[in-house]
């Protein structure tokens, strides 16, 4: 069936493009309108993901899925095509998988060479938020902080 006219496609280096232009437009005007951030960091994570997907991809497109969805999609090109079934769904490692997989490198991939200090940088990026932040809710039109301590939130 013929992609519907209803939706925008992008395959991945597109995308990865698209991500570097949003951040270049979006650098300069930053210091007067810190409210940007958000979305320059959105932008540099996406162009940062997509790069790595698009670089480890391996031929079978299972390099870039978790371990579990791999293994569904091997076992599904290795069976039996009268009786296989659908195609299994396709779940993508997490930013932080696939960082370790660039810098840890694969037969079809050499090794992401990253400086200790950008290696760091980025593990902490991909860690996840403590357990302790939790997402605050405005209330009207005020500002108020996104992010607070679960500490915080109990002595308000």
């Amino acid at each position: 069936m013929p992609p519907s006219a209803d939706y925008i496609r992008f395959d991945e280096i597109e995308d990865v493009l698209a991500s570097v232009d949003l951040v270049a437009l979006l650098a300069p005007l930053v210091r007067e309108k810190p409210q940007l951030w958000k979305w320059l960091i959105v932008g540099a994570h996406d162009a940062f993901q997509g790069a790595m997907v698009s670089a480890f991809r391996d031929s079978t497109g299972t390099s870039i899925l978790t371990k579990e969805s791999a293994a569904q999609v091997l076992n599904w090109h290795n069976a039996d095509v009268s009786t296989r079934g659908e195609h299994p769904k396709e779940r993508l490692a997490s930013f932080g998988e696939l960082l370790n997989r660039c810098i840890a490198g694969a037969p079809h991939f050499e090794p992401l060479a990253l400086s200790p200090d950008k290696l760091e940088d980025h593990q902490t990026v991909a860690s996840p938020l403590p357990k302790s932040i939790r997402p605050l809710r405005p209330n009207g039109m005020e500002h108020r902080e996104t992010w607070a301590t679960q500490d915080h939130r109990n002595r308000s």
